[in-house]
């Protein structure tokens, strides 16, 4: 999987979550609404929404956080190939990419 953010590209090995049926989520208004979504993007979204300073996040943003403090089969996956939060941080530092905390 690769995301790019300010030019910056930031890889991992393909180990994406199967896709869910439906329609996408287009609101921007997703923490004010009550969409079926699995318990690490729950808990992602659940930690940005409490930032007072952030106004929009990026796909990079949550993935960086579920794939360092996640507990799903995905994470589960990357923790599999040894991939852990310590590697999470050492690819990001290492790619350059800007991503906000939410911890």
């Amino acid at each position: 999987m690769i995301l790019t953010r300010g030019g910056s590209l930031l890889s991992f090995p393909a180990v994406r979550p199967e896709p869910i049926s439906g329609p996408p989520i287009t609101s921007p208004f997703i923490t004010s609404e009550s969409p079926q979504l699995s318990g690490c993007v729950h808990d992602s979204v659940a930690r940005f929404s409490r930032l007072r300073d952030v106004h929009k996040i990026e796909p990079a943003d949550m993935f960086v956080d579920i794939a360092k403090y996640g507990r799903g089969s995905w994470v589960a996956r990357l923790r599999k190939w040894g991939i852990g939060a310590n590697e999470i941080d050492e690819i990001v530092d290492r790619t350059g990419v800007s991503v906000v905390a939410p911890r």
